[in-house]
C-alpha cells in the first residue's frame, strides 16, 4: 500500500512540521513516459492513488501540493538507442505540469522552497 504510506508520510510532515505558513508538497511521478495513458499528472494520480489524492485535495488549508509528471531520459528504455545519439543529454527531460510541458528537473524542487 505505497498510497497508504504516503498519505502517513504526509500526517506525520504535517504535524511535525505545523506552522503559520502552508506546507508545499511536490508529487513527482518518475518515468513519466511508460504512462500508457495519455492523461495529466493530477489524472493519472486520482485514478492510480485514490487515497493520496483525497488527502492532498482536502488538506488544502495545511498544504499546498502540485504534481509533476517528470521524464529524466526523453523516452521508454527501449528507445535508449534513439536517445543515445540526442548529444544533450539534458534537453530531452520533460516535466510535466498539469497539460504544460516544460524541459526543467529543478521545477519540483522550486515549487517546495516557495515561501
Amino acid at each position: 500500500p505505497t498510497q497508504v504510506q504516503l498519505v502517513e508520510l504526509l500526517q506525520v510532515a504535517l504535524n511535525v512540521f505545523a506552522r503559520e505558513r502552508i506546507l508545499n508538497v511536490a508529487i513527482v511521478v518518475s518515468a513519466w513516459d511508460e504512462v500508457d495513458e495519455v492523461a495529466t499528472p493530477d489524472a493519472w494520480l486520482a485514478r492510480s492513488l485514490p487515497l493520496l489524492d483525497q488527502f492532498r485535495r482536502s488538506n488544502i488549508k495545511s498544504m499546498n501540493s502540485r504534481v509533476f509528471g517528470v521524464s529524466a531520459l526523453g523516452g521508454t528504455l527501449a528507445q535508449k538507442d534513439r536517445l543515445a545519439l540526442i548529444e544533450s543529454p539534458s534537453s530531452r527531460v520533460r516535466v510535466l505540469i498539469g497539460s504544460e510541458r516544460l524541459r526543467d528537473l529543478t521545477l519540483p524542487l522550486e515549487f517546495v522552497t516557495i515561501s
